[in-house]
């Protein structure tokens, strides 16, 4: 995240393969958008002027109007192309963003993610 230079994401690594994307906050999704690379993103709006947004979706398991609730998965990560010479595939990292009265926050300030190295 880096407000001065409009990067308004944080990334996200998958845990263990994990592709599960899940709501941060109860909301309602307001926005469900596909872009030329056929990656989906998810717009939630949670109470107290936030919206969420998720980024490098594959499979979006919600529709627009529907009432999400906190930790329900929502979508999972877009794999990455498979690899011919491992033969193996990986989830590409979600870019989350968040948002407060139309200026975007930094989720670090507001969300403790789990960190491993």
């Amino acid at each position: 995240f880096d407000a001065p230079e409009s990067s308004f994401d944080v990334a996200i690594m998958p845990i263990d393969g994990d592709s599960s994307v899940k709501a941060v906050e109860s909301g309602t999704v307001i926005g469900i958008e596909r872009n030329a690379d056929a990656m989906a993103s998810i717009t939630i709006q949670h109470t107290g002027g936030y919206i969420s947004i998720y980024n490098n979706l594959g499979t979006v398991l919600v529709r627009k109007g529907q009432s999400v609730q906190s930790g329900s998965v929502i979508a999972h990560l877009s794999p990455t192309e498979l690899s011919e010479d491992d033969h193996t595939t990986t989830n590409r990292e979600l870019c989350f963003e968040l948002w407060r009265n139309g200026t975007a926050v930094d989720p670090e300030q507001y969300i403790l993610f789990q960190q491993t190295l």
